[in-house]
């Protein structure tokens, strides 16, 4: 057992900033396993809906450093092929380009060196 009032300090913190951290990654994980219970019960429309409020409760977990921001980008990113997987098949849009076509760069002509008169 710690001794100093500072290491005693610091073992109350440790406590309370890991009461935190668990309330938010435990509301995190919850809510992305209710989507992932949605998709497996094909409520597709419900999954979507709730998907914003789990993408701010995943964001949240990142600015609080509870997360790393790439495996936040994760989650996300495999939340949103699930739903993508579950949902009828639509043909894809054909794309139109518009605007200027692309043009190939050439390299500008050097100027020709032009040497200074010599004074004599």
């Amino acid at each position: 057992m710690a001794h100093h009032k500072a290491a005693l300090k610091s073992i109350r913190q440790d406590q309370r900033r890991t009461e935190r951290n668990r309330y938010f990654k435990t509301s995190m994980r919850t809510s992305v396993k209710q989507i992932r219970n949605l998709l497996a019960e094909n409520k597709v429309d419900e999954a979507k809906e709730q998907l914003p409020q789990t993408f701010s409760t995943i964001d949240k977990c990142v600015t609080k450093k509870i997360l790393h921001k790439n495996t936040a980008a994760r989650y996300k990113s495999r939340l949103t092929t699930a739903i993508a997987e579950h949902q009828p098949e639509a043909k894809p849009a054909k794309t139109v380009k518009t605007g200027k076509p692309k043009t190939t760069r050439t390299a500008k002509p050097k100027a020709p060196k032009v040497d200074k008169p010599t004074e004599e």
